[in-house]
């Protein structure tokens, strides 16, 4: 299979990566990297539930990925994590730049430190840098919650982080 984008996304599979992006991005797999959903077996039976039969579904622990599987082989995946320090690892893994894979932050749910950048993406201070880097080093960042919103761009996201402080 070959990776068509890595998503940031506080919520992993639901409603909205389903019927949005799976179609936009003609997925046939999605790759869940997260470690607490790879222990919770309530978790994953949530997310095989919202997924139709014709889109299989692997959810493991960030240390268990072998990602020279998932960049290989036939079919599109989606990559999901939670966090943007997720998203980072996910790019030593694949190298997205190299393998011209793009990273959407789609939702970054509000904690104490983070500054709303647009109604559903909240990040921090560390957390525009780390993306700053990726952008910086190639790899395609767009920060939008749905595919038929105009992507922002990490300077966008900074400027936005900026005046909201």
């Amino acid at each position: 299979m070959s990776v068509a984008a890595v998503r940031i996304d506080g919520r992993l599979v639901h409603g909205q990566v389903v019927e949005t992006w799976l179609p936009a991005l003609e997925v046939t797999r999605i790759l869940v990297v997260d470690a607490e959903a790879a222990h919770s077996t309530l978790s994953q039976a949530a997310m095989r539930m919202a997924l139709p039969p014709s889109v299989a579904l692997t959810i493991t622990a960030p240390e268990a990925v072998d990602w020279e599987e998932a960049r290989a082989g036939t079919g599109r995946t989606l990559v999901l994590v939670r966090t943007v320090a997720a998203a980072v690892e996910v790019d030593r893994g694949l190298d997205l730049r190299a393998h011209e894979i793009p990273l959407n932050v789609g939702v970054v749910q509000h904690t104490p430190g983070r500054r709303p950048i647009t109604s559903g993406i909240h990040l921090s201070s560390d957390e525009v840098e780390a993306l700053s880097g990726l952008a910086g080093h190639g790899v395609r960042v767009e920060l939008r919650s749905l595919p038929d919103q105009p992507p922002l761009t990490v300077d966008d996201a900074r400027a936005r982080f900026l005046k909201a402080g």
